[in-house]
């Protein structure tokens, strides 16, 4: 929720974008049943969220790079690259394929690419 919450704060100040017009803003403006503590997650969160979505079997942690598994739809995610809240460089911030588990930073400026918003993670 850190990266979120910083992204949001540096634009808001800047008052350089809408909520709408990007992922963290996203995430931090978003409401579901009463709850406003959504946050966009970072790289390793968004890795574990591709394991659960693929239901691929293995262990928790980082040091396992989601691979393998079911197509993620069964779980109700797309098939598709998924933005994460952690940044590469000021141009790249990293993304999650939901569709063959890799990863890799990306310009935050003119790639699209899904949002999936989550709470409480661990």
């Amino acid at each position: 929720m850190a990266n979120t919450n910083q992204i949001y704060a540096r634009l808001t100040t800047a008052g350089s974008a809408l909520t709408s017009a990007y992922a963290a803003g996203i995430a931090w403006a978003y409401t579901n049943n009463g709850r406003s503590d959504w946050h966009l997650p970072s790289k390793d969160e968004l890795n574990e969220l591709c394991k659960y979505a693929k239901n691929t079997g293995q262990a928790a942690g980082g040091a396992t790079l989601c691979s393998g598994g079911a197509d993620a739809a069964v779980r109700g995610f797309t098939a598709t690259n998924y933005w994460s809240s952690s940044e590469d460089s000021a141009v790249n911030a990293w993304q999650h394929s939901f569709f063959d588990g890799s990863r890799g930073a990306n310009s935050k400026f003119s790639t699209t690419n899904y949002v999936r918003v989550v709470r409480a993670f661990g």
